[in-house]
């Protein structure tokens, strides 16, 4: 039995090996790549976007973390018009 599988899938430390590969590159890529990317298309700073996606996901669940960026979005985009824009027109 045990050659059969070893045939069929390769030894367990190649498939342990393959789980860290696969946890690692998961990380990297939700906690660096992703954030990078949001920023330099959206404009929102990375920490921004962790911090979006982990209450999004608490308070949410799935579904939470993936509304949790364009909620943000839109949350940052009515902060600076009623703010910033506001400030600007009473200085003026």
């Amino acid at each position: 039995m045990a050659s059969g599988f070893n045939r069929v899938f390769g030894s367990p430390l190649l498939g342990l090996l393959a789980l860290i590969m696969y946890y690692t590159v998961q990380q990297i890529e939700g906690y660096i790549l992703i954030p990078y990317v949001m920023e330099k298309t959206l404009g929102l700073n990375p920490i921004v976007v962790i911090v979006a996606v982990v209450v999004g996901g608490q308070i949410g669940g799935i579904v939470g973390a993936l509304f949790a960026i364009p909620v943000t979005i839109v949350l940052a985009i009515l902060f600076e018009e009623l703010f910033f824009k506001h400030n600007h027109a009473v200085g003026k």
